[in-house]
Parts: structure tokens; sequence; C-alpha cells
């Protein structure tokens, strides 16, 4: 595989990301989160992945496996192996809204339902298929031929629809489609930085009433409103931290929290460590 990277912000006209790139041994789990839906595929090695939300789930993969994670949801992995590589491809929400049907497969499906119930690409044969329409994937991201966007959109959802074959659903999707009423609010968190996001402002910019919006959300995302956008302010709080100089505290508040203490409960419940031990990694790796 070659080594792709893409540090492109995901918007309409430039729907999906795609990022092969090689992990070092790794004995610890190193959390993250983002906006966007994302689908990993282990091309070499193994991986562990976690998330810390869903009770610790932790599932270890093999080549040509495959994991999920929905729009900022806490996950992470660790690899024993030297050799392992991840390629990701991360979605624009939106785009899946759009198309969430094809042929009686529910795109969103692997994203929404609880991690324990993601389809995993178990069997031999469907790891062999997903390795191959990742190469094709990686090959045109390469080549660049004329529609280039456009094939490897063929072939990204040849994979979702192929990560779902044989998947035994457990859960109950008559919510998924509701997804569209409340996007409108995940745009507003995602594009409102500085200032404060109230449930009235979020129900307002879907068109519903505070209650009417508080339990379609819940229902859609399996978490409320208020853990949602917490979520996006650990995100934020992250990049502050690695990003520039600013005491812990002071992130802190521009983050709504009270407190340091508050602060780094939170952060490492979402991210396996503290702010300090974050920053002290980050430094560590560029050494």
């Amino acid at each position: 595989m070659k080594l792709i990277k893409a540090d492109i912000e995901l918007a309409p006209e430039k729907p999906f990301r795609i990022v092969s790139a090689p992990k070092r041994p790794c004995p610890y789990f190193f959390c993250d989160m983002h906006y966007a839906l994302q689908v990993c595929i282990v091309t070499e090695g193994e991986q562990e992945i976690i998330y810390p939300d869903s009770n610790a789930y932790v599932r270890k993969l093999k080549k040509g496996q495959v994991y999920c994670c929905s729009c900022w949801e806490p996950h992470g992995g660790k690899n024993p192996d030297a050799h392992s590589e991840i390629v990701a491809i991360s979605f624009y929400l939106e785009y899946l809204v759009r198309n969430l049907s094809i042929d009686g497969t529910e795109l969103l499906a692997p994203f929404l339902v609880s991690p324990m119930n993601r389809p995993f690409a178990d069997p031999p044969e469907s790891r062999k298929k997903v390795l191959a329409i990742v190469e094709e994937i990686i090959t045109l991201e390469k080549e660049k031929p004329f529609a280039c966007m456009t094939l490897q959109w063929l072939k990204i959802h040849e994979l979702l629809i192929l990560i779902q074959e044989g998947w035994h659903l457990k859960e109950n999707l008559k919510n998924i489609s509701s997804i569209g009423r409340i996007m409108p609010a995940i745009e507003l968190i995602n594009t409102c930085e500085d200032k404060i996001l109230s449930l009235e402002e979020a129900a307002s910019g879907c068109g519903l009433s505070r209650s009417r919006f508080s339990k379609l959300f819940t229902e859609t995302m399996g978490i409320s409103f208020h853990k949602f956008y917490r979520r996006s302010k650990m995100t934020k709080a992250k990049n502050l931290l690695l990003n520039s100089e600013l005491q812990v505290k002071e992130i802190a508040i521009m983050c709504g929290f009270g407190s340091p203490i508050s602060f780094n409960r939170a952060f490492r419940d979402y991210f396996l460590c503290t702010p300090q031990e974050i920053r002290f990694i980050n430094s560590s790796d560029k050494i």
C-alpha cells in the first residue's frame, strides 16, 4: 500500500478523505474523536480497537477486518504488530444521509448501531474481498484517472455493502431515516466553534420543538444532544492542547468546563489519558 496523507476538510465537494499510513507498535490505547463517519480497514498486521463509551468494548481485528466509528464517537486502537497498517476512510455525513439506502442496504447502519453489534467483516472470504476493494481505492487515489472521485465513491459504496453481507443486525433501525431531520443541528455543532450552542437553538435550526428535537436526537444518535455536543467540545480541547500553548485551565474554560478537575475527568473518559499526558505523547512523537 502506498502511503497517502490527505489533510482536507470534508464538504459536499470533498465528501470523503482517505488516509493510509503504517503504525508504529503501540502497547496502550490512544483514543480519538472527529466530526465524520469513518470506516477503518486493517491492511497489514493486527489492530485492537476500543470504544470507551460502550462499556469499554474491545475487539481484536485481523488483516482484512474493519471497524466503524460514528460522529464524535470516542474510539481508539493499539497495535502489537510492528508492521501493522490501517486505511481510514472518513465520510461527509450529509452525503450518506442523502443516499441512505442502496438495493435495500442501509449505508448508515454500521455507524449508528452499538459497537458490539457492528459488522467487522468476520468471514475470511469477506476479508479477501475487502482488501481487494481497498487496493482499488488506493490505486485510484494514486493514479488519479478521469472521474477519479466518482470511481472511488462507487468502490466505497461497494465496500459498505460488502461489510454488511451476512451481518445479523440485532437493533431496530426504525429511526435511521430520522437523521436527516437532525442534520442541521449536527452542522451547527460543527460550525459554532466560539459560541455555546443551546438546545433551543439546535431545535430551532431543525424546525422542531425543544422536547421533540431532544427525543428525536437521542433516538437517532443513541445519546443525548448534550452528550453529543460535549464530545465536540472535547475534540476542540484536544486540538487546542496539541496546537497551542494555552494552559489546561484556560482550555477547560474555553470548552465550557467549570473547573480543571471536571475537565481532566471528562478528558480521561474520552481519550484514556489526561490533557498533560496527551501533550507529552504528542511532543515525544515529534522527537
